[in-house]
């Protein structure tokens, strides 16, 4: 997997409910054993080995897990009824609270005290401190700066980016780290989508592989980028002025994405798209 290029899945057939998402990797035949423990680590279950003189086609498909819609609907409406009555309380303790406020003040505007009375006789030095501007009160009246919200990271404006875009090996330490430092953050970069992984049970549903720099079907660069389970049309957000008509193996494009992990095992840089325009 660090020095082949990634083929079009294929979905496998299976007359059990259980749906599975199918991966096809061709590396070379001295890497394949190594291929191989990675991907089972990773829950991945080998199902054919196709050798050639060179290169090997493994196949592998992972059961996808099942949403459990009994536990999700009621937790979902349990969470919505526990919201509503939770702001319901807090209005209803909230309304004594400001009447008594309001009560409060109007009291102290309409009956004078003594000590009021000479306080309203007394000079100018004597009046009360709230009365007093100070600096500190200018201070707290200006507004707040809001924070300076961190940049898109690009090859230009970030070293370690542009060193692991042009990394030879997919699973090299300095990818790991990279992702690991700036989980979040959003990326920006040119591509090209290396594969399609269809997903089993899905027809328009796919793992979309993508790879930095311009398509080539000789030599990969960088990390392996993996959009999972996206919609390509929908998911990848294309602007509206510059609709995806088509979208195909070999495409280059420029991706947003924010960055989400890195798996050792697999040596797969999951990212979730944010913005995809043609270039």
């Amino acid at each position: 997997m660090k020095s082949g290029l990634l083929n079009k899945g294929k979905i496998w057939k299976n007359n059990a409910t259980t749906k599975y998402r199918s991966q096809k990797l061709t590396t070379l035949k001295i890497k394949k054993e190594s291929i191989i423990r990675k991907m089972e680590a990773d829950g991945w279950e080998l199902t054919e080995v196709v050798d050639g003189k060179l290169q090997t086609t493994l196949r592998f498909r992972k059961p996808v897990k099942p949403i459990n819609m009994k536990i999700a609907i009621p937790a979902t409406i349990a969470t919505v009824a526990l919201i509503v009555t939770v702001g319901i309380q807090s209005a209803l303790e909230e309304e004594p609270d400001q009447e008594a406020s309001v009560a409060a003040s109007q009291s102290q505007s309409t009956t004078p005290s003594p000590s009021n009375t000479r306080a309203s006789t007394a000079p100018d030095s004597m009046a009360p401190a709230s009365t007093i501007p100070s600096e500190h009160s200018e201070a707290s009246a200006s507004p707040t700066p809001s924070p300076t919200p961190v940049g898109i990271i690009t090859s230009s404006n970030n070293p370690e980016f542009e060193l692991i875009i042009n990394e030879n090996d997919p699973c090299s330490e300095s990818i790991r780290d990279f992702a690991s430092t700036y989980d979040g953050e959003t990326v920006s970069f040119d591509g090209s989508i290396v594969n399609f992984l269809e997903i089993e049970g899905y027809r328009t549903v796919v793992d979309v592989l993508i790879s930095p720099g311009n398509f080539s079907e000789t030599s990969q660069k960088g990390p392996h980028f993996k959009f999972e389970g996206v919609q390509p049309a929908v998911s990848m957000h294309f602007p509206a002025d510059d609709p995806a008509e088509s979208i195909y193996v070999g495409q280059n494009l420029h991706f947003e994405a924010e960055i989400e992990s890195f798996d050792q095992n697999s040596c797969l840089f999951y990212l979730d798209p944010i913005k995809t325009t043609s270039h």
